[in-house]
């Protein structure tokens, strides 16, 4: 390195479409579907709409640690008790639908 180049101790990247192929739109969202259903959700549509569009940003920037937290909070705000293990199901059905598309 030069000197007086910049040092960088980071550097990000956007992975779907950038570095791996993305994955389609009605693929994600039949997912969704699929975890709504697993966790009991009382309502699938809302769930939907709060986890793939509402929560989206607070998830892609830090504000929930984990997939968990952001749908242990969705369910909270509606109202909903949440199984640990229907959400350990729920959870599974997303790692492998993000698996298969790495």
């Amino acid at each position: 390195m030069r000197e007086g180049s910049p040092r960088y101790s980071t550097i990000i990247f956007d992975i779907y479409g950038t570095l791996v192929g993305g994955y389609s739109y009605s693929q994600h969202e039949r997912v969704v579907a699929a975890m709504a259903v697993v966790m009991g959700a009382r309502d699938h549509e809302v769930f939907a709409r709060r986890f793939s569009f509402e929560t989206w940003p607070a998830r892609g920037t830090g504000k929930f640690p984990s997939i968990e937290a952001n749908i242990a909070w969705i369910f909270e705000q509606e109202g909903w008790s949440l199984d640990q293990s229907r959400l350990a199901e729920a959870l599974r059905l997303r790692m492998d639908f993000v698996a298969e598309g790495l």
